[in-house]
């Protein structure tokens, strides 16, 4: 029986970090990866991004967060 799938992207992050000890972070290429990403960070002590954290970052910079006052209020939508 072939080992859990988290067991193999974790093994896959070992072997990666033992070959290339200057990494700074990891970034999962494949959606069907990004369920694993917490596990893999939290395992390898690295920043793992993903698909998933790109288009979070994207989003939150299309819609900036509303802090309340005194930045905040009333405001028009406007198109450029």
């Amino acid at each position: 029986m072939p080992p859990w799938p988290s067991a193999t992207i974790i093994n896959a992050g070992e072997a990666l970090v033992g070959q290339h000890k200057d990494i700074g972070a990891v970034v999962l290429e494949c959606t069907n990866m990004t369920p694993y990403a917490r596990a893999l960070a939290d395992h390898l002590l690295l920043p793992v991004y993903s698909i998933y954290t790109f288009v979070t970052w994207f989003q939150a910079g299309l819609a900036p967060r509303d802090f309340g006052p005194p930045g905040s209020g009333p405001r028009e939508w406007r198109e450029r």
